[in-house]
């Protein structure tokens, strides 16, 4: 069981929601997710992202019905937003177990330090500046960071 969100991480993932809806308003395919989202993987656990994206084509191998649940599926894109309660090393553990259970890329956030880990396969680079782009399956959001970042300011 994890703790309620401090105000900064939740109006953070409220914004990340927010940018992520508007991107997903251009082309309306597949669903957004939020933090209270569970997901069964192929490895038997069942984990919840702060923000996820699940393409069309993913959503279609599930029976019908399947999402009033937990669905057995891997979101394609994941976010987790690293906040107070959080311990970085078990988030970046599960950052890997969303990547060992077919998520196709993945960003760990780090407001307090202001960067962006990106996870690919066989690839994570970190990425510090004022956005952040997405690629594969969701080619095309960039993530402005600064409106970001600025949730974290009293």
């Amino acid at each position: 069981m994890n703790p309620p969100a401090g105000g900064w991480t939740s109006d953070g993932n409220a914004e990340i929601i927010h940018q992520l809806r508007g991107w997903w308003d251009t082309h309306e395919q597949g669903r957004v997710f939020e933090s209270s989202a569970g997901f069964r993987l192929r490895d038997g656990s069942i984990l919840s992202p702060d923000v996820a994206y699940a393409s069309a084509e993913a959503l279609s191998r599930l029976a019908k019905g399947e999402l009033k649940s937990f669905p057995r599926l891997c979101p394609d894109f994941v976010i987790e937003l690293l906040s107070d309660s959080d311990a970085i090393g078990k988030l970046k553990q599960k950052m890997e177990d969303w990547m060992t259970n077919g998520a196709a890329l993945g960003w760990l956030v780090d407001p307090y330090a202001r960067q962006v880990t990106v996870y690919r396969q066989g690839e994570i680079p970190v990425v510090d500046g004022n956005s952040v782009s997405g690629s594969g399956p969701v080619i095309g959001f960039v993530l402005n960071l600064s409106k970001l970042w600025a949730r974290y300011e009293d």
